[in-house]
Order: C-alpha cells, then structure tokens, then sequence
C-alpha cells in the first residue's frame, strides 16, 4: 500500500514471513529483492525475487530445483501459501 508516497505493508505475519527468509536463506540466498503489486482495492501482493548472483557461492546449483519443476508445469500458475509451506530442504 501507498500512503504519503512511502511505500507500506501492513500486518505481515512475522513467522510466516521469517520461515519463508529462512528457507531462502538455507537454499543460499545472501541477498532477495522485494516486489511490490497492486491486484486489487482489496489485494495486495509481496514477490521476492532473486538473481543467480545473489546465491552464496556455496550453495548447491539445484538448490532451487524443485521450484522450477512447479513453475515449469504450471507457468500461469500462483504458488499459493500452501505450496511455500510445502516446500522442504
């Protein structure tokens, strides 16, 4: 959300979103960028993101490869909370 031209998210569930820092952190992540949508009057979305570089250079490469299968099969699709809460180390 906008307010005086700062940019706000409010109410975010601190544990969801520490687990979700944490697995990415696990993976080999050093560094997310964080994107910002507006879907609607009601919804908003957070996306992280992040670039090859921005992997430790000891993380694994298939670090993330069961993401990308998900993607692959489903490319219009979402993940849902549910499909983050499913993903395991």
């Amino acid at each position: 959300m906008e307010e005086n031209g700062k940019f706000v998210i409010r109410k975010v569930p601190i544990e969801k979103f520490m687990d979700i820092l944490s697995e990415l952190y696990n993976r080999g992540l050093d560094y997310i960028d964080i994107h910002y949508t507006k879907e609607s009057d009601i919804e908003d979305n957070v996306i992280l993101g992040y670039f090859k570089e921005y992997m430790n250079p000891d993380a694994p490469e298939d670090a993330f490869e069961d993401l990308k299968e998900l993607i692959d099969e489903n490319p219009d699709k979402k993940l849902t909370d549910d499909d983050i809460n499913q993903i395991t180390l």
